[in-house]
Formats: structure tokens, sequence, C-alpha cells
């Protein structure tokens, strides 16, 4: 990880802490338009897309959501065969934590604990919906959370070059 996320370590001298208060499905559906169809024509390849999105909501100065959202499709040729979505969210409780150190908890460290309940969802509802689970990679989110940084220092430098 680069200097950014490495300074998130807790600092117990200064009073920081960090607590996962609670981790809930805040909303999951699944449809299966291409049902029973695509269960008659055995054999057919199904396209995976993958997306994601993560944000995060401050409820006090201590409490903050933040709320994964996935969403996996299967499709044949143009049609969709079947959309799974899941809002796996957590409430977070942090102390003392520095600016820097806040937004990179919220945005890196965070999330990656929801990965791995999110993904176990997704893939627990496309198994129930008749199809093969399709287990979502992981996902490194610090570089991801580095390269979100890096991106946002170049367009505040292009804007001020302007």
């Amino acid at each position: 990880m680069s200097e950014e996320t490495d300074n998130l370590v807790l600092d117990p001298s200064k009073g920081t802490s960090f607590n996962i208060e609670h981790i809930y499905i805040k909303d999951a559906s699944f449809e299966a338009p291409g049902s029973p169809q695509i269960f008659i024509n055995d054999g057919l390849q199904l396209e995976t897309e993958i997306n994601m999105n993560v944000g995060t909501h401050k409820h006090s100065d201590t409490l903050y959501e933040v709320i994964m959202h996935l969403r996996v499709t299967g499709t044949f040729e143009e049609d969709v065969i079947y959309l799974a979505e899941v809002q796996q969210a957590g409430l977070f409780s942090l102390e003392n934590f520095s600016e820097e150190a806040l937004h990179g908890t919220l945005g890196a460290y965070c999330p990656d604990i929801l990965h791995a309940y999110g993904r176990q969802q997704i893939a627990s509802l496309i198994s129930n919906g008749g199809f093969p689970p399709v287990h979502l990679p992981p996902v490194n989110f610090g570089f991801l959370y580095d390269k979100h940084l890096e991106q946002k220092q170049e367009k505040e430098k292009e804007s001020v070059e302007a």
C-alpha cells in the first residue's frame, strides 16, 4: 500500500478506536427474466457483468454507514437472463481519527470488510435462482483508494493550471 493507506493504523495513545457496530443487508434482489427458457436450452454460455460502487453516510461525529452496492448481470447474446443486486452495509464507529485516516478507513478498510459478506450474498442469490454461483474476485480496496486519490489530485492540479 502507499503512504496514504499506510497511515491508517490505530494509535491508542491518541484515543483512536475503530468498531464494527453492525453488518447487514440493506437491500437485495434477484430477477430471472430469462427463465424458464434458459433452463430448457441447456448448455448456453452466459456472459457475466459485475458492477460495484461504495458510498458512505455520516450519521454522527463518530458513526458512519458504508454501503457496497454489488450488481451481477447474466446475459446471453442481448438478453438479460438474470440480475442479482445486493446492498451490503455496515455501521462503523471511528473515534479520534485524523481526516486522512478517516477517509482512508472508510474508503479502503471498511469496503474490504463488507466485500466478504457481499460476495457470499451474491453467490447465494444466483445459486438459489438456479444458476451456477458467481464468485466475485478479491478486490484490493487500498489500491483502488490510492488510485482515487491520485485521480482527484490530478483533477485539482489540472483545474488550477487552467
